[in-house]
């Protein structure tokens, strides 16, 4: 395993570790868009949460993507947390 996907599979350990019951993580890859990874909450579309997405041109490239998204959402959120801001992220 690369350096990326093993960020990609610590991330989704540690999500699980700190209280997330149920986490879907997803690799994938189309024709179309190329690789993709995302890290949900549950199978369910009614109910799913995107913890956070990512997209390369290789397997690597899209989960590291997807670690710095999901470092980048947490920043967000830590920063409308501060200013007492009740915003999705």
């Amino acid at each position: 395993m690369c350096k990326a996907t093993t960020e990609f599979e610590k991330l989704c350990n540690k999500l699980i570790d700190a209280g997330e019951n149920y986490l879907y993580p997803e690799v994938s890859r189309t024709s179309q868009t190329d690789w993709m990874a995302h890290i949900l909450t549950c199978p369910d579309e009614a109910k799913r949460k995107v913890l956070a997405r990512g997209q390369g041109l290789t397997m690597a490239e899209a989960c590291h993507s997807c670690v710095v998204d999901y470092r980048d959402r947490q920043i967000r959120k830590e920063a409308m947390q501060l200013f007492g801001w009740n915003v999705q992220v």
